[in-house]
């Protein structure tokens, strides 16, 4: 595993974890609204799809779920299960 992709899933686990925490959080809170059914509140979701990772490999403040569905980025091997942006990879197999 490079250091590139090291980085990348160190970012995805810590945005996972502030999910979580936020999360936690929010449920007690009667303002928590969640559209996607996510488990993050709507009003700091970066993605109007379901993506409790809440991962954005590239940095755009767009979840790579959105950025792929939308068309900004794309994904060439989606068929396989992967589910990160082609930008975001080393190679696209």
């Amino acid at each position: 595993m490079g250091d590139a992709q090291k980085e990348m899933e160190l970012k995805n686990l810590i945005a996972c974890l502030t999910v979580c925490v936020l999360s936690g959080a929010a449920i007690a809170d009667p303002g928590f609204t969640d559209k996607d059914g996510d488990g993050v509140d709507d009003s700091i979701d970066n993605c109007y799809l379901y993506n409790p990772d809440q991962a954005d490999c590239n940095e755009n403040d767009i979840g790579d779920v959105c950025d792929i569905a939308d068309g900004t980025s794309y994904n060439c091997d989606a068929k396989q299960g992967n589910t990160v942006p082609d930008e975001c990879q080393p190679d696209c197999d």
